[in-house]
């Protein structure tokens, strides 16, 4: 279904339940699709939509704190936050930041994007996608960032992401930089280890007995303590 198909003239996004199985109860043959300004009213309804979509455990819950999260997204004006409807059901969220450019259209950071569990692989995705991009310019810059391990990577560029490799994704942390450092001290000598191995092995023809083990006890204790 392409974008001239997905919506009517007046903006209105439309998708018929006979492309699509097991929808639940809230779709009938023609549903109704929109985008709606999220107000502190909505925080219980999205915290049951993240919930949801994001599997979060009550042992992660706890540390959420989900009005003071949607706060500036609610209330500042580069900030936006988009509660998603199918009828008259609220089934996705939508976070973004709009950031200005000097030369050209403003970039927009999608910050969240996510619909509940029970309405996911239905096109409701899709069509809350395409009613955002409907806000902005045509020539926007519209971001965000996933994991290519996820589904939704593949996902997201099926709606017309790029996965540029040239623009890389750097974090400023004090505690994540140590942890990055021990990380990559641990690779070191994983691969110094691995090299050492094949190199032993391959004088494991030539050597045997204990003057084969000795050498090789010796090279890796000097590997880990250096």
């Amino acid at each position: 279904m392409n974008v001239s198909e997905l919506f009517d003239g007046r903006g209105i996004c439309k998708e018929n339940d006979s492309d699509i199985s097991c929808r639940p109860p809230v779709c009938s043959e023609m549903t109704e699709y929109r985008l709606e300004e999220i107000t502190e009213k909505d925080i219980d309804r999205f915290k049951e939509i993240y919930i949801s979509a994001f599997s979060v455990s009550d042992e992660h819950l706890k540390f959420y704190d989900f009005e003071k999260y949607l706060q500036p997204f609610i209330y500042d004006k580069d900030k936006h936050a988009l509660m998603f409807y199918s009828g008259e059901t609220a089934v996705g969220v939508i976070l973004a930041i709009e950031k200005p450019s000097l030369s050209a259209e403003p970039s927009v950071y999608i910050e969240l994007c996510a619909v509940e569990a029970l309405y996911q692989r239905q096109g409701h995705g899709t069509a809350m996608l395409n009613m955002f991009f409907e806000k902005f310019h045509k020539n926007a810059f519209i971001t965000l960032e996933t994991y290519k391990s996820r589904p939704a990577y593949d996902w997201y560029q099926k709606m017309g992401f790029v996965d540029d490799d040239e623009i890389r994704y750097l974090v400023h942390n004090l505690a994540l930089s140590l942890i990055w450092n021990d990380l990559q001290k641990l690779r070191k000598r994983n691969s110094e280890l691995t090299e050492m191995k094949n190199m032993l092995e391959n004088k494991a023809a030539q050597n045997s007995g204990e003057k084969l083990a000795d050498m090789i006890e010796n090279k890796i204790h000097e590997i880990m303590i250096s």
